[in-house]
């Protein structure tokens, strides 16, 4: 067997790879930058809201230009991925409306501009990350940023302060700092294995968040059986396919197959109804595709916030709580088309490297992700929380792809 057919095994390390990790002097700076981030975040409800995405981003891609030349710039804008993500954003443009003040709308004019600043920032991380030749730098940030989050929001919800209290919030960015631990570990699968178990116990019993849950089991799944899964295009196709039409069969049965949407005095207790819970999603996702069968190729707007419609029948809002559902409401099935596309387009890309010891955990993130999209807004249109994270997670593992050629491996000391 090869070293290209071990992407597992500890490989020999050219003292050349490792200008793929940054200065430790560094770190420490680096270090103190993701700390501010996540204190200033975390003091303003950060995981919910998107003003403070920019500023993340800014730190993020001033890391990456700082490693980044003209051919790795080049070949990652070739990308058939960069590219399909790349014409979303500008779907998401085209269909951008300033004007959407009507009378089912709660008025949120300051949120309009900066969500089109964020979906675009979007791409710009993805493109400059993804470039970059020594990415440690963002590893740190991200990492940092994550765990002292993380800290800081449950230190909210045990002392009940303003900071959020939603436990599915930090199975969220628990799925996004996967992949940043996992490059950690890419040589201690077992360590790795026993850390995810762990972490998905906690998730389910003690955040108490079942998609969470699946979702880490789902990224485990899929990187014990990657070599198999990997060998052809095909077999990824159908991997994905069969994630997508167990979310479907799980979206059927939770809508239609529910004795709770026969009962319409429950649907109607606003108590009820105001709850992100199971009774709370059913009864909003059956509005949210009254709402998209009126516009079902095209949506309503780019910028047309499911958290911004108020539904009177309900007496609350529309927060889909569902990315498909809420793409599929703004931008209409072509939006959702070229959504996934661009997914699956990454699936394929990490299929064509599948020797790459870091394909697999691109590719079991996605499908990770592919499955918390289903309960949550959690790719494009929830910022800090998923959003951004996840394409920053996203844009680190196809560096570390794109520079881990067979028979060589990135270092990974003092990470």
């Amino acid at each position: 067997m090869s070293l290209a057919d071990e992407p597992l095994s500890v490989r020999s390390i050219p003292a050349a790879a490792t200008d793929l990790d940054a200065r430790s002097g560094d770190r420490w700076l680096v270090g103190v930058l993701a700390v501010a981030a996540a204190v200033v975040g975390s003091s303003y409800h950060f995981v919910m809201e998107d003003k403070f995405a920019a500023y993340l981003a800014g730190c993020v891609i001033v890391l990456a230009l700082t490693e980044i030349d003209g051919r790795s710039l080049r070949r990652t804008l070739s990308l058939g991925a960069i590219q399909l993500f790349a014409a979303f954003v500008a779907y998401y443009a085209w269909r951008f409306d300033g004007s959407i003040a009507g009378q089912l709308w709660v008025s949120s004019p300051e949120r309009i501009p900066r969500e089109a600043l964020v979906i675009t920032l979007y791409l710009v991380v993805l493109v400059l990350v993804a470039s970059s030749r020594r990415d440690a730098n963002v590893r740190t940030f991200v990492l940092v940023f994550t765990i002292v989050g993380l800290l800081l929001e449950f230190y909210g919800l045990v002392s009940k302060s303003r900071i959020i209290a939603n436990p599915n919030v930090y199975a969220y960015q628990i799925i996004c700092a996967c992949p940043v631990v996992h490059l950690i570990l890419v040589r201690r699968p077992w360590i790795l294995t026993g850390t995810l178990l762990a972490t998905a116990y906690f998730t389910m019993f003690g955040l108490g968040s079942r998609t969470g849950f699946v979702a880490l089991l789902l990224y485990l799944g899929v990187y014990w059986t990657w070599p198999l899964v990997s060998r052809s295009r095909r077999r990824i196709a159908l991997t994905l396919l069969a994630v997508m039409a167990g979310i479907v069969a799980f979206m059927y049965i939770y809508l239609f197959q529910t004795d709770t949407v026969t009962s319409n005095a429950a649907i109607q207790r606003s108590e009820e109804i105001s709850d992100k819970g199971s009774l709370g999603r059913l009864s909003v996702w059956i509005y949210v595709v009254s709402e998209i069968s009126k516009d079902p190729w095209w949506g309503k707007c780019g910028n047309c916030n499911t958290e911004y419609f108020y539904e009177p029948d309900i007496g609350r809002n529309l927060s889909s709580h569902n990315e498909y559902l809420e793409v599929t409401y703004r931008l209409g099935l072509v939006g959702l088309a070229v959504l996934l596309a661009t997914l699956v387009a990454f699936g394929f890309h990490f299929q064509r490297h599948r020797d790459s010891q870091y394909a697999r955990l691109g590719f079991a993130f996605l499908v990770a992700a592919l499955w918390t999209a289903s309960t949550y807004e959690y790719i494009v249109f929830t910022f800090l929380t998923a959003g951004m994270l996840f394409w920053i997670a996203m844009a680190l593992v196809l560096a570390h792809v794109a520079h881990d050629a067979p028979g060589r491996a990135e270092s990974l000391a003092g990470s």
